[in-house]
């Protein structure tokens, strides 16, 4: 048996494609009222509902007990960064319903 071959890149077609693939990733911020930050880098084109929900669970909070708001309104699930026109850095902050006096 042979050796595989092997596939030679140069320097600027690699360059290139981690230019593409950053394209397609943006970095979010989740932020609490407690000043507790969690980052999270997805896909452009990825539901925001999974972000969310890895958040709770991190966190131990209830899903429903949590509001996200980007800008002045709630975050669909189903939306994604794209669909919200969010750029790399920008600040979504999560709010914990309070049940009780």
């Amino acid at each position: 048996m042979g050796t595989p071959p092997i596939q030679h890149i140069n320097q600027d077609s690699a360059t290139e494609v981690k230019l593409e693939s950053a394209k397609n990733l943006v970095t979010l911020k989740v932020q609490a009222g407690d000043d507790h930050e969690v980052y999270y880098r997805v896909k452009r084109d990825f539901p925001l509902c999974h972000m969310k929900l890895d958040y709770c669970n991190r966190l131990g909070l209830e899903y429903g007990a949590v509001r996200f708001v980007y800008g002045k309104a709630e975050v669909p699930g189903a939306k994604t960064p794209d669909d919200l026109m969010m750029k790399n850095g920008c600040t979504i902050n999560a709010w914990v319903d309070k049940i009780g006096g």
